[in-house]
Protein backbone atom coordinates (compact mmCIF):
# COMPACT_ATOMS: atom_id res chain seq x y z
CA UNK A 1 0.00 0.00 0.00
CA UNK A 2 1.36 3.47 -0.67
CA UNK A 3 1.67 6.38 1.34
CA UNK A 4 -1.12 8.05 -0.44
CA UNK A 5 -3.66 5.23 -0.21
CA UNK A 6 -2.50 4.86 3.76
CA UNK A 7 -2.82 8.70 4.40
CA UNK A 8 -6.58 8.75 2.52
CA UNK A 9 -6.99 5.88 4.85
CA UNK A 10 -5.63 7.57 8.14
CA UNK A 11 -3.44 4.87 8.76
CA UNK A 12 -0.05 5.32 10.44
CA UNK A 13 2.93 6.06 8.61
CA UNK A 14 6.31 4.83 9.93
CA UNK A 15 9.21 7.09 9.27
CA UNK A 16 10.77 4.67 7.12
CA UNK A 17 7.98 4.72 4.30
CA UNK A 18 8.02 8.80 4.66
CA UNK A 19 11.85 8.38 3.57
CA UNK A 20 13.03 10.66 6.56
CA UNK A 21 16.58 10.88 7.11
CA UNK A 22 18.05 9.76 10.66
CA UNK A 23 21.47 10.93 12.07
CA UNK A 24 23.84 9.42 14.33
CA UNK A 25 25.40 12.22 16.34
CA UNK A 26 28.09 12.16 19.05
CA UNK A 27 28.87 14.62 21.47
CA UNK A 28 31.45 15.55 23.31
CA UNK A 29 30.60 16.53 26.90
CA UNK A 30 31.97 19.19 29.61
CA UNK A 31 33.73 15.63 31.01
CA UNK A 32 35.36 14.79 28.16
CA UNK A 33 32.75 11.53 27.56
CA UNK A 34 31.16 11.13 24.82
CA UNK A 35 27.58 10.60 24.17
CA UNK A 36 26.06 9.10 20.79
CA UNK A 37 22.75 9.01 19.99
CA UNK A 38 20.14 9.10 16.74
CA UNK A 39 17.94 11.78 15.18
CA UNK A 40 16.24 13.25 12.50
CA UNK A 41 16.59 16.12 14.07
CA UNK A 42 20.57 17.33 14.76
CA UNK A 43 19.85 20.51 15.87
CA UNK A 44 16.55 20.07 18.13
CA UNK A 45 18.23 16.98 19.72
CA UNK A 46 21.05 19.43 20.74
CA UNK A 47 18.84 22.02 22.27
CA UNK A 48 17.20 19.21 23.91
CA UNK A 49 20.34 18.21 25.91
CA UNK A 50 21.13 21.54 26.45
CA UNK A 51 17.97 22.33 28.06
CA UNK A 52 18.09 19.22 30.45
CA UNK A 53 15.23 17.25 28.69
CA UNK A 54 17.87 14.82 26.87
CA UNK A 55 19.25 11.53 27.98
CA UNK A 56 19.95 11.07 31.17
CA UNK A 57 23.72 11.37 31.06
CA UNK A 58 23.79 14.58 29.11
CA UNK A 59 21.45 15.62 32.23
CA UNK A 60 24.43 15.64 34.10
CA UNK A 61 27.31 16.01 31.79
CA UNK A 62 26.08 18.98 29.56
CA UNK A 63 27.52 18.99 25.50
CA UNK A 64 30.00 20.78 24.58
CA UNK A 65 30.40 20.27 20.85
CA UNK A 66 28.67 18.26 18.45
CA UNK A 67 31.95 15.94 17.11
CA UNK A 68 30.70 13.56 14.83
CA UNK A 69 27.06 13.44 12.48
CA UNK A 70 26.82 10.85 9.97
CA UNK A 71 23.07 10.91 7.42
CA UNK A 72 21.50 7.06 7.85
CA UNK A 73 18.69 6.13 5.16
CA UNK A 74 16.64 4.57 7.75
CA UNK A 75 16.27 4.59 11.61
CA UNK A 76 17.49 0.68 11.42
CA UNK A 77 20.93 1.78 9.79
CA UNK A 78 21.27 4.41 12.42
CA UNK A 79 20.76 2.19 15.05
CA UNK A 80 23.13 -0.05 13.88
CA UNK A 81 25.55 2.86 13.69
CA UNK A 82 24.90 4.24 17.01
CA UNK A 83 25.49 0.78 18.42
CA UNK A 84 28.91 0.34 16.69
CA UNK A 85 30.02 3.47 17.99
CA UNK A 86 28.88 2.92 21.86
CA UNK A 87 30.98 -0.60 21.46
CA UNK A 88 34.29 1.36 20.23
CA UNK A 89 37.16 2.50 23.29
CA UNK A 90 36.99 6.41 23.90
CA UNK A 91 40.54 6.73 21.93
CA UNK A 92 38.52 5.18 18.56
CA UNK A 93 35.96 7.73 19.50
CA UNK A 94 38.71 10.49 19.97
CA UNK A 95 39.71 9.68 16.77
CA UNK A 96 36.49 9.77 15.05
CA UNK A 97 36.10 13.33 16.91
CA UNK A 98 39.33 14.32 14.99
CA UNK A 99 38.26 12.91 11.67
CA UNK A 100 40.17 10.49 11.62
CA UNK A 101 36.61 7.91 10.74
CA UNK A 102 37.67 4.16 10.35
CA UNK A 103 36.49 3.13 6.88
CA UNK A 104 34.05 0.99 8.40
CA UNK A 105 31.87 3.68 10.06
CA UNK A 106 28.68 4.27 7.88
CA UNK A 107 25.18 3.65 7.74
CA UNK A 108 24.85 -0.50 7.15
CA UNK A 109 21.14 -1.77 5.50
CA UNK A 110 21.27 -5.70 6.16
CA UNK A 111 24.60 -5.88 6.84
CA UNK A 112 25.52 -4.75 3.17
CA UNK A 113 27.74 -1.73 2.85
CA UNK A 114 26.39 0.97 1.14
Amino acid sequence: MSITEKKAQGMHIKAEEKEIAWYVYMLRCRNNAFYTGITTDVSRRIEEHLSGKGGKFTRSFTPVELVFMERCRTKSEALILEASIKRMRKKEKKEIAAGYSPKSLHCYSRGKEK
